[in-house]
C-alpha cells in the first residue's frame, strides 16, 4: 500500500502502511559519497535518507556526533546497540540534517529520554560479540513530521525480498569518507552491493578482532554489504541500509551498521544488522503500545 503524501505536521503511532513502519516518500535523486550536491539544489529534489537519518552526539560536545539511527516513529529512532558501549554518554539527537556545517538549516535536536527507560538494548546484544546489534531509542518527545523529518519504511520479514548476491543497496551516514580521515559534514549515500553470507563468512575471519566481534561467525540475522572503495566506515554506525522495493519503489530499511575491517577494503565488506529478525521486538516496544 502506498504512503500518503505529507500536506503539514502529523502524528502517527501504528504502522498502518509501508508494510512495517511508517515512511512516505518516493525518492527522486541518489547521491554517492563521490557526488556533492550544493543545498539549494538538494533543496529541490531531497536526498532519500535527509528526513530519516539522524545524528547521535552528547549535548556537553555539540561539535561531536558518534554514530547514526533512524526514525521509525514519531518518537523512536533505530541504532545499534554497540553505540553505547563504554564510557559515551550520548543524550542527543540531531534531526533532519544535511550539512552539519549549513547556517541556513535549521534541524531540531533533541534530547533523549532518561538514560533508564530511554535506550533500550537487545537483551541478547553480549558485547563485545555484536550479534543483535541493535538498540532502539525513546525520545524525550514526539516529533512533529514535516517534509524534511519522517519516519522510515522497515522490512516485514513477512514479506518476501529479493535480495540475491549483487543486490545493489544504498547506505547513507555522516561517516569518514576513508579510514582514520575526518566525518563529512554532509549526508553521504553509496551504493553498496550485497555479499553472500558464505563469502561474507570467509573474509571476516581474517578480520582484525573477529575472533571477538563474531566468535561462531556471520550469522543469518546479519547482512554483509561493500565492495573496494564502497562501504560505510567510522561513524556511520547505527545508520540504515536501504533496499528499494521494485514493486512499490519504496526504500525500506533492511539493515543496520554494525562493524567492518578499515572502509572500503578489497575483499571486506561491512557488516550489518538484519532488521527483519527484530521485528516482534521493536513492534512491542514501538509499535504496539
Amino acid at each position: 500500500m502506498d504512503c500518503p503524501t505529507v500536506m503539514k505536521t502529523y502524528r502517527i503511532k501504528r504502522p498502518i502502511i509501508c508494510d512495517w513502519g511508517r515512511g512516505n516518500e518516493n525518492p527522486q535523486t541518489h547521491l554517492t559519497r563521490n557526488e556533492q550536491e550544493q543545498l539549494r539544489q538538494r533543496r529541490q529534489h531531497l536526498q532519500l535518507s535527509d528526513h530519516r537519518s539522524v545524528l547521535l552526539g552528547e549535548r556537553k560536545t555539540t561539535n561531536d556526533w558518534f554514530c547514526g539511527g533512524t526514525l521509525i516513529s514519531d518518537d523512536y529512532v533505530l541504532t545499534s546497540a554497540h553505540c553505547f558501549e563504554g564510557d559515551r554518554r550520548l543524550d542527543v539527537i540531531r534531526l533532519g540534517e544535511h550539512d552539519l556545517n549549513s547556517d541556513t538549516e535549521s534541524v531540531p535536536v533533541v534530547d533523549i529520554s532518561p538514560a533508564q527507560d530511554g535506550i533500550i538494548i537487545h537483551p541478547d546484544f553480549k558485547s563485545p560479540a555484536r550479534y543483535a546489534d541493535i538498540a532502539l531509542i525513546r525520545l524525550s518527545k514526539p516529533v512533529n513530521f514535516t517534509k524534511e523529518i519522517l519516519p522510515a519504511c522497515l522490512h516485514n520479514s513477512k514479506q518476501r525480498l529479493d535480495l540475491s548476491p549483487e543486490t545493489v543497496l544504498t547506505f547513507a551516514g555522516w561517516g569518514t569518507v576513508g579510514y582514520g580521515q575526518e566525518m563529512s559534514p554532509t549526508l553521504q549515500e553509496v551504493k553498496v552491493p550485497l555479499v553472500d553470507l558464505q563469502s561474507c563468512n570467509a573474509a571476516s575471519f581474517q578480520m582484525t578482532g573477529a575472533v571477538v566481534k563474531i566468535p561462531d561467525g556471520i550469522k543469518d540475522s546479519m547482512l554483509c554489504a561493500g565492495e573496494k572503495g564502497k562501504d560505510s566506515c567510522q561513524g556511520d554506525s547505527g545508520g540504515a541500509l536501504l533496499y528499494e522495493d521494485p514493486n512499490s519503489r519504496r526504500f525500506k530499511v533492511v539493515g543496520i551498521s554494525s562493524f567492518g575491517y578499515g572502509c572500503g577494503v578489497d575483499g571486506f565488506p561491512g557488516i550489518y544488522t538484519k532488521i527483519a529478525p527484530f521485528q516482534t521486538w521493536i513492534n512491542r516496544i514501538v509499535f504496539q503500545r
